[in-house]
């Protein structure tokens, strides 16, 4: 948040006066100093130096009214307190260990605290007051991230039910609106390099990659420092993903209900069961899941439209599109709506001319799948 609160005064840091006080303590010891600085758009910052307290405090008055004050502790945290002319204050925490705490506290009773830890993972609450419960409430958070930048969110309600919504930040904010209080993830990261030694820029998927690591959708594999683009990947993995991309919504049924091979303790459990649930995974006959089976391409492209179609979208009505692939005749029926879905939307896409339905999808086809999905959303048939 220093680009925020510290580029109003690097905006503003032509000085018109200047003025000198220094507070002497007992024995003529000059421990406290303080500058009055006068600004080019008529605000006025004060410079506390404290030598005691090893803090320096710069409070600056604007004309609309806003107080903003900045602490610098000389062990490198700093807190900036903003105060419009309304009341509504928000606090603003840079610790030394890189994580970041965020406090609203609005007139209108709500209350927003924001946390970011060291390794960029946004999570927060917005509490809205029980007398607004019911009506839309446009609420502006802080978030550590540039402006323009486009974030996913999560919002989990108190009755357990995630929407995931998207947002610019605009002036350092992003505004939701919101009918309750909700818990916030972010899903979106801000890392602009890639931890991983096997993906670098130029490579076939490193545009895709950058997207799912940022977007939270697909880590690293081992230790975390290589993405792996080669390896095969399974319908537990796939599953997962969707999930993810969904802004991992709770599903705390058993999942026994469903799969007879997806165990309570298993990694994919939340996930599949949330697919299974909302009818995005079907299963064998045989009432199992198979989560460790490799997926082919039409498979991919089933679970990716079924998750479209949870979301509102897919085809609606009679619809026609005509396949080019020279292979076509091998997509199963079953899957061949949603080839045809993703292929008119530039999603999924052949190699000379086939579409290969029976292949199995690497890592690297799923994030650039993925990537392709996102670039399509404004425009989706």
């Amino acid at each position: 948040m220093k680009k925020r609160f510290f580029a109003i005064l690097l905006a503003i840091c032509l000085v018109l006066t200047m003025t000198p006080a220094v507070a002497m303590a007992a024995g003529g010891n000059s421990y406290v100093s303080v500058d009055e600085i006068r600004n080019l758009d008529g605000s006025v910052t004060t410079i506390e130096t404290n030598k005691i307290k090893g803090t320096v405090t710069e409070e600056t008055h604007f004309l609309n009214g806003t107080i903003l004050t900045v602490v610098k502790e000389s062990n490198g945290k700093v807190t900036s307190t903003e105060r419009d002319a309304k009341d509504n204050i928000t606090v603003t925490v840079e610790n030394t260990d890189g994580t970041v705490e965020i406090t609203q506290k609005l007139i209108s009773g709500m209350y927003v605290q924001m946390n970011t830890s060291a390794d960029g993972i946004t999570t927060g609450r917005v509490t809205v007051p029980l007398s607004m419960h019911g009506s839309e409430e446009d609420v502006a958070i802080l978030v550590p991230f540039e402006d323009g930048k486009l974030i996913r969110l999560a919002l989990t309600n108190d009755a357990g039910r995630t929407e995931l919504v998207k947002a610019k930040v605009v002036d350092g904010k992003v505004t939701l609106i919101l009918l309750g209080s909700v818990d916030v993830k972010i899903m979106t990261l801000q890392s602009k390099t890639l931890p991983f030694t096997d993906v670098k820029e130029g490579d076939r998927y490193y545009d895709a990659v950058h997207y799912v690591y940022n977007e939270s959708l697909m880590n690293g594999t081992g230790d975390g420092t290589v993405f792996s683009p080669n390896t095969k990947i399974t319908r537990g993995m796939v599953v997962t993903t969707l999930w993810r991309e969904a802004g991992e919504p709770s599903a705390d049924e058993d999942p026994l209900k469903y799969f007879k091979d997806v165990d309570e303790k298993a990694w994919y459990k939340k996930s599949v069961t949330w697919a299974s649930a909302n009818d995005i995974v079907n299963g064998y006959t045989d009432k199992t899941f198979r989560p460790d089976t490799m997926v082919t391409r039409e498979q991919l492209a089933a679970f990716l439209y079924r998750y479209e179609q949870s979301q509102g979208g897919g085809f609606s009505g009679a619809w026609m599109f005509n396949l080019k692939y020279t292979d076509k005749a091998k997509i199963s029926d079953w899957a061949y709506e949603a080839v045809c879905w993703l292929t008119m939307n530039g999603i999924m896409d052949g190699e000379n001319g086939k579409l290969d339905p029976q292949g199995q999808v690497s890592r690297g086809e799923l994030a650039d799948v993925l990537w392709k999905y996102a670039q399509a959303s404004e425009n989706r048939y």
